[in-house]
């Protein structure tokens, strides 16, 4: 996307801050390699074609 390496951290805070877009699940996944703490899964909800409301904006260069 851009270009850019994306900060997994930066990236999930933003799509969870945007509203009707994702919603979490009962349900987690196991990491790669099994290690490390299991991964929450989200759920997309809302119109997929409608805007964002909070758009991800790519940082200066």
């Amino acid at each position: 996307m851009w270009g850019l390496r994306i900060d997994p951290g930066n990236f999930q805070r933003k799509l969870r801050a945007c509203t009707d877009f994702v919603a979490p699940t009962d349900r987690t996944t196991i990491p790669p390699g099994g290690r490390g703490r299991p991964a929450r899964l989200f759920r997309p909800v809302g119109d997929p074609l409608a805007p964002l409301t909070s758009p991800i904006a790519r940082s200066a260069m």
